[in-house]
């Protein structure tokens, strides 16, 4: 019912003009008579498309092109024999065989966006004539771009997707500041290869802003604080409540100087750490 031992016993290889080829030979041992070639093949670690890798020994180019097992002999049918061959993936391609081994591909876009700003290209308030700035900003338009990373994994995590689907950076990421790289979108669709079964084929979309993401909105309010307490803010002309918001300075008091609170929308994650395989 199980695997006694795996044991390698021989190990070959050459190279030619059409290329390299290895040879690993196994020798195992069964505790059951009914225990058949797939249990044995499993036990030597070894799966059609494998990378050629044992030990200090590692060629690339090379992968498992065949694993053949077979017993030892009638009268000793617990010991079988598997011959692991290797060469190069047919057309030299190795997604032809494992499409887990198919490189990420990056491509980047550049797209118009816009957005509302309080102001200008200086960092100066934007204001009327009057010297009051507009209430709702004005609308601005940023040429920003996307990357977007594609490849295959064995699975997608769709739970930590759904935790991190509006994250923005932590700390610096592929050479961008922090809090300069936002989570824009993930896509995953599911496959089927013969070689390794389900698969997925995985997009990540990242949207970058080198002016960051969080927003800055004009501090104003019906109430002003008052000795840490917040009391109404009233008209001197009339003696009532204001109809409109007045501005207020960090400290919550009355100013007629503008001021743009800082609001930060996303949570800030490590993107070395949730995306190591970008």
């Amino acid at each position: 019912m199980a695997v006694v031992s795996s044991k390698l016993t021989s190990a070959s290889g050459q190279e030619t003009a059409d290329g390299v080829t290895y040879e690993l030979g196994y020798h195992v041992v069964t505790d059951a008579r009914d225990d058949g070639p797939f249990i044995v093949q499993s036990a030597t670690g070894w799966s059609y498309g494998d990378v050629y890798s044992i030990g200090n020994d590692t060629d690339t180019r090379a992968i498992a092109l065949s694993v053949t097992s077979a017993q030892v002999s009638e009268g000793h049918y617990n010991d079988w024999q598997v011959d692991v061959g290797f060469g190069v993936p047919p057309q030299g391609n190795t997604s032809v065989i494992n499409p887990l081994l198919d490189d990420v591909q990056e491509r980047v876009n550049w797209a118009a966006q816009t957005r509302q700003t309080f102001v200008d290209g200086t960092g100066a308030p934007i204001l009327n004539p009057a010297g009051d700035p507009y209430a709702d900003g004005i609308e601005a338009e940023d040429n920003l771009p996307t990357i977007t990373y594609s490849l295959n994994q064995s699975v997608f995590p769709f739970a930590t997707a759904m935790a991190v689907r509006n994250a923005v950076n932590s700390s610096a990421w592929k050479g961008l500041s922090a809090g300069t790289v936002k989570v824009d979108s993930m896509t995953s669709d599911r496959q089927y290869s013969k070689w390794v079964g389900v698969y997925y084929s995985v997009s990540y979309t990242f949207a970058i802003n080198p002016d960051g993401f969080d927003r800055e909105i004009l501090a104003r309010g019906f109430r002003e604080l008052d000795g840490g307490n917040a009391t109404p803010i009233f008209d001197a002309e009339t003696g009532q409540i204001v109809r409109e918001p007045q501005m207020l300075d960090a400290a919550g008091a009355l100013t007629t100087t503008p001021y743009f609170q800082t609001v930060e929308l996303y949570p800030e994650l490590d993107f070395n750490s949730l995306f190591p395989f970008l």
